[in-house]
């Protein structure tokens, strides 16, 4: 990925760029007015760059803006781990349509993580998941972070208090708080609560308890730094997936408290929102009776809330196929949700009910992901 650097000047200038590897400098002379210089892509040179004036004062940086050349800011969409217990992240860009492009690697392989982030800051949080061969026993309390305009292997960020997967997780966007709510570690369904502060590093702190273990879910979402989280079914033991959805204020402690219901018990969502626009949008899930025809109980129906009031979810239109454990991710007031499976991505309006539309592929798949953005 490309970089440059832009700006403008009254006065005549001189760009002074040093290339790190080998030390070869380079010299740009700039007239009155703006300027725009490429400074090379990700398998080139690292660049120190200077401004001088003609009369010799040094200016440093000056008003040269180092910019990204690839997706603009709050329209990176990213999916950490999935695929059969992979370690990949993958990358897209929201706003436009393509294939999945690979991001790098997580520090430990699995599924069922969940992501958040702190949105146009940039950072994105994965905690939690399933290890291979899965199972009782298999669950990880690893918490990894990248920078999300940087394709990278993740960092160690530092640990959740108790190991589980299929956790329900929501963030503030630029108020940098990570919650992460319940969970699953078989057979136990979790009742902690924690959170970060996500620009930081260190282990998530409690936040105190729900009332009822509950897990089975990567349905959590928010409304941004309106700083209410929602959180859609879930189960409360396996077989009982239940359809009520629930709340919590992100920024301060407090209980969680009764929003209303799904159309039917499910767990396994996906959910996106298009932030501080109030709109939430639950898709696909699994309800799991165990009587042996478990494609059955897989659905394809998508439903919608108003995160700023409580009440019934309502009908807001299909998912391409019965789908659950799907990976998602949305560009918030831009009103974009994309979610995908172990191959496909589809994308939504968040504001206009209907069915979902074609996005593109995934190499590795991003079903089971934690999915985040940087909007």
């Amino acid at each position: 990925m490309p970089y440059k650097i832009s700006g403008s000047t009254s006065e005549e200038t001189k760009l002074i760029i040093i290339e790190e590897t080998g030390w070869t400098i380079t010299a740009s002379g700039i007239e009155n007015g703006s300027y725009e210089i490429d400074l090379g892509s990700e398998d080139g040179p690292i660049l120190i760059v200077g401004r001088r004036t003609s009369d010799g004062y040094s200016l440093g940086y000056g008003n040269i803006t180092p910019a990204y050349e690839g997706p603009a800011v709050g329209q990176t969409g990213i999916f950490g781990g999935g695929g059969g217990y992979g370690n990949n992240i993958e990358y897209i860009t929201i706003s436009t349509t393509g294939d999945a492009e690979d991001f790098g690697d997580l520090t430990l392989a699995r599924t069922a993580v969940a992501g958040v982030s702190n949105s146009t800051s940039g950072r994105a949080v994965f905690a939690g998941g399933s290890v291979s061969p899965g199972g009782i026993g298999n669950q990880t309390n690893v918490i990894d972070y990248v920078t999300m305009l940087t394709p990278a292997n993740a960092n160690n960020y530092g640990d959740l208090a108790v190991e589980r997967a299929n956790i329900f997780c929501m963030d503030n966007a630029t108020g940098n708080r990570g919650l992460w709510v319940g969970g699953t570690h078989p057979p136990i369904y979790s009742n902690v609560r924690e959170y970060i502060t996500i620009s930081s590093t260190g282990n998530a702190t409690d936040w105190g308890d729900l009332p009822t273990p509950k897990g089975a879910s990567a349905g959590g979402t928010s409304n941004a730094t309106g700083n209410r989280g929602i959180m859609f079914g879930g189960s409360i033991g396996d077989p009982n997936y239940i359809n009520s959805i629930s709340y919590v204020t992100i920024n301060t402690g407090g209980n969680t408290a009764d929003f209303g219901d799904l159309s039917e018990g499910k767990g396994f969502v996906a959910s996106v929102s298009n932030g501080t626009s109030n709109r939430a949008v639950c898709a696909g899930g699994y309800d799991n009776p165990h009587d042996g025809e478990p494609s059955t109980h897989t659905h394809n129906t998508m439903e919608y809330i108003t995160i700023t009031s409580t009440g019934n979810a309502s009908d807001f239109g299909d998912l391409w196929a019965t789908r659950s454990n799907l990976g998602a991710v949305d560009n918030k007031t831009n009103n974009r949700g994309v979610v995908g499976d172990g191959s496909d991505l589809y994308y939504i309006t968040i504001t206009s009910l209907g069915n979902t539309t074609s996005f593109g592929s995934t190499a590795a798949g991003v079903g089971g992901t934690g999915g985040t953005s940087n909007a």
